[in-house]
């Protein structure tokens, strides 16, 4: 449901091309309610993102994980689970 709290993001996502026929239509009927909208939302026609191409992450090869798969991940997961249980002190009931 598109609101006063929320109209910008679908505003930007009209004019990138993402909105479905229904949500454009949604949104279209959320103008005529807020017609002091209009010209905001015209204005998001002039707003052009283009990306940084200078900016280069290096370790990109990091972020990448070939050998996981659901047994290893859930071992991992619970070898973890594990360190972080008996790493925090534990407290007795009595003592709360």
């Amino acid at each position: 449901m598109i609101t006063r709290a929320n109209y910008e993001v679908y505003f930007l996502d009209y004019y990138e091309g993402v909105l479905d026929a229904g949500t454009k239509e949604e949104l279209f009927a959320f103008l005529d309610m807020h017609p002091d909208l209009r010209v905001e939302f015209e204005n998001f026609a002039e707003i052009k993102i283009e990306p940084d191409s200078e900016i280069v992450f290096s370790g990109k090869s990091k972020l990448h994980r070939s050998n996981i798969n659901e047994r290893n991940y859930i071992s991992k997961l619970s070898h973890r689970l594990k360190v972080i249980w008996t790493s925090k002190p534990r407290r007795s009931l009595k003592n709360i």
